[in-house]
């Protein structure tokens, strides 16, 4: 006569392992699990901080000339804010970093940024922020959560002649 089925006690047995096995394999899977999550958001942050800094550089670069051959053309400048003749601009307002297209209204670019830095420099690297028509470059600082990205980035109005 064969048997079809577990003995109480061997089902029994069969359950406690499992839960043994199942309390030890438990904290390597919510680790593994909470690890995806953590690295999901770092990247997430990086991609839209790397995002923000790309379009400010863009902006930057493509700065209006000036009045005078070889000058960009600013309106206000200052080191959380820039806004060119053209109205064209970005700054930094209340953590957010925000952007402005030609006659176009603020766009929030980047949120819970902590700190924006921009320095306008002339050719020999001095600070040009009280003459922002002898702009050559921007040094710009974006810091957000634990991440720093910062940039360089030469105006090509200062070289179209």
């Amino acid at each position: 006569m064969t048997r079809g089925g577990f003995t109480l006690l061997e089902a029994t047995v069969t359950t406690v392992v499992l839960s043994v096995v199942a309390v030890a394999v438990l904290p390597v899977i919510n680790g593994a699990t909470e690890a995806f999550s953590a690295a999901s958001m770092t990247e997430r942050m990086v991609d839209e901080t790397s995002y923000a800094l790309d379009r400010v550089l863009r902006l930057l670069r493509e700065a209006p000339s000036g009045e005078d051959a070889g000058s960009i053309g600013v309106s206000t400048l200052d080191d959380e804010q820039v806004i060119f003749s053209d109205g064209t601009g970005c700054r930094l307002s209340g953590g957010s970093l925000e952007l402005r297209s030609a006659g176009g209204a603020w766009d929030e670019l980047c949120a819970d940024v902590d700190e924006f830095e921009l320095r306008a420099l002339d050719a020999s690297g001095a600070d040009t922020s009280g003459a922002p028509g002898l702009v050559q470059r921007f040094e710009v600082r974006l810091a957000r959560g634990e991440f720093e990205l910062r940039s360089v980035v030469f105006c090509r109005a200062r070289y179209a002649q």
